[in-house]
């Protein structure tokens, strides 16, 4: 059992995961919120005048239908992630 352990434990630091659950879940989210801000700040960097038009055109649209996006997003993402963690 003691040997077992430690083959899990190995392959655990081997993959990066943590060894609590709750550090596990933390990792994975400090993860994907590294990733929004790699891909806001690619976007920044090589489309700046599309990003300032995006902006100004989020600034415009009505506060139901940011909402709607809003909402539409979320939920896609959360199906993104549901089929990624099985």
């Amino acid at each position: 059992p003691a040997a077992a352990a430690r083959r899990e434990a190995d392959v655990r630091h081997t993959l990066g995961l943590a060894l609590t659950p709750g550090a596990a879940g933390m990792s994975d989210f400090l993860a994907a919120l590294g990733l929004v801000f790699v891909i806001e700040g690619l976007i920044f960097a090589a489309l700046p005048a599309q990003a300032k038009r995006a902006m100004t055109s989020v600034m415009e649209t009505p506060e139901g239908t940011l909402r709607t996006i809003g909402l539409c997003s979320a939920l896609v993402g959360l199906l993104l992630v549901w089929l990624a963690r099985g």
